[in-house]
């Protein structure tokens, strides 16, 4: 083991130096008060240091975190203010935070005020939920609000949490000063439970001092006993009672005398009572051994009795009945709101299912906060919480969505006011609200083209596809015209299988906007499906080839492997392209697909102002094409005039689309960029068209007859994109 390995475990080691002498300091403390007889007692030590934290360390360093998380991640991505559900998770966020330290604070307040078992048991609970209650709220909200998955994100501060919560739980559960203090576990037989601000009341015979446990928070004098024949303490076995009515206490007595005091009718069988050993004031009705040959009313009951009685109670069956159809409609809402359009079936699931999480989670809650969960309290809950949900969730959703309003005010609203709907239904990614607003809109502007257009994009993605190419198509009629309308009515073309409008659509959108990806993907499917994967492969090449020169990695490098694959698996006589080869330009230049020896097709500019085809060392070799050098020192000038030394080939064979040349003359050099020059291009015969915007180069071998162009098609012709010459 080197010396940074043995660096790397420090950390460690300190660690558990550290933990080993905590254990060793309260061992040892702990010994020392065996020996000296002292017994912990109140809010102090960790536990003070506990209540200091939870009053005021942990809310503030809570805040102050959650502060600089948000700021932190404004400033890095001030593009997330203007995301639709940035504000509505920040302020669940907030709210969320603030009610884990309300709950906090008044679990420490509890533990610092009420000396009773139940303010640990609240503790233990605070400690065991709410790290969790923060991380399912944070990633939930997250989910819902961004559409975002955060569970990896905060998984690490939830661990720490929960360590933190774990240690905690374990002291609360193993400490001596909290049994003392909160249970009544004594070292000595004589010392009861401490009370701060209490005085201490020997017995008669000067026993060991006692104190009383928590009955209210002020301290009350004790009344002087009454006058009574006999001492409380004449036999030193027996046990000492206070007796209080309201605030005023009085004692020590005996049982006795207690007796005497009922009969005499000073105090009354619902007199609270308490001894030493008892964890509660309790009436003397309720107290077995002062009740004695007297027996308790009938009509009273036992608090353990009572406690049973209440668990075992089951819930009726209109109870059953109303948490059913609660759920049921619970479910039905959720998917009928919040479900998104063609969502799949698991998706479906888990959004029905997690409709019912949030009442689930309040019940489990419950049965374990309540002293005595039952059947029919948690059936209670649930139903209540299934309402709230419903109210909350239904008026928020329907208010929203502008339902509230068309359902009561629709003849009041203009047309503004159905285009704002349908924005904000927009950002809710609710369609089917979009498209009643839109429809409404359209309704009241008829002329309107951008709102028809909008209308036909809803229809679209509702897989409305005939409407949507009605309204698309008025919208065009009406003079619109952007690259997302094109696009939107190539895919309803073809959606309906209209393969040859979706073609020219599709090539319409990308004349107005190259880039969208998407539908490059698209239109090269659709060109293969019509037995023209040259051409598809030509539109791939052209973007990826720029992409290339920028240093960036190909976008479409599968979907060419997959067009490349199908070529070779293509039967000849159906390849729609045996007569002509149509390429796209794309950035204002025109890319044909080569393919050399044993290679796969390689994206060449078409540069009419080029002698030779040029392409590079790297290419030729991988290739394996079968070439010679007919002159082994060519001085080349390529476009930026620059000097490059190559050398000229001659390449047996080479095929440009379909179409193959023998006995190609090329240069070739280090650096040469694909370029398909003047001694290829000859083969063919070339025409540049225009068809309705966007341009095309058609390339149709010397000898066969290639098609017309359309009437509508414009020939011009096509411009140089570099140049090259040998000296």
């Amino acid at each position: 083991m080197n010396m940074e390995q043995v660096g790397s475990m420090v950390p460690l080691l300190l660690f558990i130096a550290l933990v080993a002498g905590c254990v060793w300091l309260t061992r040892r403390s702990a010994r020392q008060r065996e020996v000296q007889g002292e017994t912990l007692y109140g809010t102090k030590g960790w536990l003070g240091f506990f209540l200091v934290t939870a009053f005021v360390l942990t809310p503030l360093v809570g805040i102050g975190t959650q502060l600089k998380t948000f700021a932190d991640v404004e400033l890095r991505t001030p593009a997330v203010l203007e995301l639709a559900g940035y504000v509505p998770y920040k302020a669940f966020c907030w709210c969320l935070l603030l009610g884990v330290i309300v709950w906090q604070v008044w679990m420490a307040n509890r533990l610092r005020t009420r000396y009773e078992p139940e303010s640990v048991a609240h503790a233990k609970l605070f400690l065991a939920l709410s790290p969790f209650v923060m991380y399912l709220g944070d990633v939930g909200a997250a989910w819902a609000f961004l559409d975002v998955n955060a569970a990896g994100e905060d998984a690490g501060r939830t661990v720490r949490g929960f360590i933190s919560s774990f240690l905690w739980f374990l002291y609360f559960t193993n400490s001596e000063r909290v049994k003392n203090t909160y249970f009544g576990a004594e070292k000595s037989a004589g010392s009861a439970p401490f009370e701060p601000g209490r005085p201490r009341v020997r017995n008669l015979k000067g026993l060991e001092q006692r104190r009383e446990p928590v009955f209210t928070d002020v301290p009350v004098p004790l009344a002087p006993a009454a006058d009574l024949t006999s001492s409380p303490a004449e036999d030193e076995g027996e046990q000492v009672w206070w007796y209080a009515e309201g605030e005023h206490r009085s004692g020590p007595v005996s049982a006795a005398q207690l007796e005497q005091l009922v009969q005499a009718g000073t105090i009354s069988s619902n007199t609270l009572v308490w001894c030493e050993g008892r964890l509660t004031w309790k009436p003397l009705q309720q107290i077995p051994e002062l009740v004695g040959e007297r027996a308790a009313p009938s009509d009273v009951e036992p608090d353990f009795v009572r406690l049973d009685r209440l668990r075992e109670r089951t819930a009726g069956a209109p109870l059953w009945t109303s948490a059913v159809v609660l759920s049921a409609v619970l479910v039905w809402f959720s998917l009928a709101f919040h479900l998104p359009e063609r969502a799949s079936l698991g998706y479906a699931l888990g959004v029905g299912v997690g409709a019912l999480l949030i009442p689930v989670v309040v019940v489990a809650i419950f049965s374990l906060w309540t002293a005595y969960p039952s059947q029919r309290k948690n059936l209670q809950v649930f139903v209540g919480c299934c309402a709230v949900l419903l109210a909350t969730s239904g008026a928020s959703s329907l208010s929203n969505r502008g339902y509230v309003e068309r359902w009561f005010n629709k003849d009041n609203l203009s047309a503004e006011d159905f285009r704002s709907q349908a924005n904000k239904c927009a950002q809710l990614r609710d369609l089917r609200c979009q498209e009643s607003s839109w429809r409404e809109y359209v309704r009241l502007r008829p002329e309107d083209s951008l709102g028809i257009a909008r209308l036909g994009f809803v229809l679209n993605q509702r897989d409305k596809h005939e409407e949507a190419i009605v309204h698309l198509k008025k919208s065009m009629d009406l003079g619109a015209g952007a690259y997302d309308l094109f696009a939107y009515y190539a895919d309803s073309h073809e959606k309906l299988g209209h393969t040859g409008d979706a073609i020219e659509w599709s090539y319409k959108a990308l004349s107005v906007a190259p880039s969208l990806v998407d539908v490059r993907g698209r239109l090269a499917s659709l060109l293969l499906k019509t037995h023209r994967p040259y051409e598809a492969l030509s539109l791939l090449q052209a973007y990826d080839s720029q992409l290339e020169a920028k240093g960036m990695r190909p976008y479409f490098a599968a979907q060419r492997i997959s067009i490349e694959t199908a070529i070779d698996k293509a039967e000849p006589e159906k390849n729609e392209e045996r007569m002509a080869l149509r390429l796209p330009m794309y950035a204002g230049h025109f890319f044909a697909p080569v393919t050399l020896g044993s290679g796969k097709p390689k994206p060449f500019m078409v540069d009419t102002g080029a002698s030779l085809t040029s392409l590079s060392e790297a290419m030729l070799r991988d290739s394996k094409a079968v070439y010679r050098v007919v002159d082994p020192k060519v001085l080349m000038t390529v476009a930026d005039g620059r000097k490059v030394a190559a050398k000229g080939v001659v390449v047996d064979s080479m095929k440009v689309g379909p179409f193959e040349l023998k006995n190609v003359p090329a240069v070739v050099c280090a650096d040469c960029v694909s370029l398909l020059g003047q001694a290829s291009l000859t083969k063919f015969d070339m025409q540049s068209v225009r068809a309705q915007g966007v341009d095309f180069l058609l390339l149709a071998q010397r000898g066969t007859v290639p098609p017309q162009p359309a009437s509508s098609q414009k020939t011009t012709s096509s411009q140089p994109s570099a140049q090259a010459q040998t000296p």
